[in-house]
């Protein structure tokens, strides 16, 4: 027919992805946590270690680079971390196991030894009842 064939062009080869949050600071997960941890801080200072937290609490934290303080759901983010404590890494459980911190459970301690198995002492050999004779 006289139609010229016209090859694609490949496309250009992607450029390889950079992980550009490491290298400027923490991520946005450890910076959540920073968050929510100096909120905590705050309520502890404020309404004292021994009151709980409620989940609708709200603390406003100031964050370095923002302008105004930053609203944190503080009893949300209690909650969450009380329910990922096991994707929590060593410092983070460290930080939250401080005096009047440990809003989120004890630190796992996998370096205990279990505690020795306590035993019953042994129960008396079962009586028979007496036979009863029908008539």
């Amino acid at each position: 027919m006289g139609i010229p064939v016209v090859e694609p062009t490949s496309p250009a080869p992607a450029a390889p992805r950079t992980t550009k949050a490491k290298a400027k600071g923490p991520g946005r997960a450890q910076a959540a946590f920073q968050r929510g941890l100096a909120a905590l801080t705050q309520w502890v200072e404020r309404e004292g270690a021994d009151r709980p937290v409620p989940r609708g609490a709200v603390v406003e934290v100031a964050v370095d680079g923002e302008t105004e303080p930053v609203p944190v759901k503080l009893g949300v983010w209690i909650s969450n971390t009380k329910s990922r404590k096991d994707r929590l890494d060593t410092d983070q459980l460290t930080a939250l196991a401080t005096p009047g911190m440990d809003r989120a459970g004890p630190v796992a301690d996998t370096e205990a030894a279990p505690a020795p198995a306590v035993q019953d002492p042994p129960l008396a050999a079962p009586t028979k009842p007496p036979v009863r004779e029908h008539c």
